[in-house]
């Protein structure tokens, strides 16, 4: 119950904040419409067709570890 009396005394000392956005863009003018990419783009781009590279190898890499463990085994057998 102090609680709620003191929230009471106080209520005119209570401040509210906000935050307000703000978001300006510029517009391009019509003759040089030209589109450069970022270099963080470029980047980004970059790392992750290399990551999707070695997702793939290391997908790939255990089956051709076995085709290869096969492919001696068989030309072994075939020889005798």
């Amino acid at each position: 119950m102090k609680y709620l009396e003191d929230a009471l005394k106080n209520i005119d000392r209570r401040i509210d904040y906000s935050t307000i956005d703000f978001t300006m863009i510029e517009e391009r003018s019509g003759y040089a419409n030209i589109d450069f990419v970022d270099f963080s783009r470029l980047i980004e781009t970059i790392v992750d067709s290399t990551s999707s590279l070695l997702s793939f190898l290391f997908a790939i890499a255990p089956w051709a570890v076995a085709g290869a463990i096969g492919l001696i085994v068989w030309k072994r057998f075939k020889r005798k």
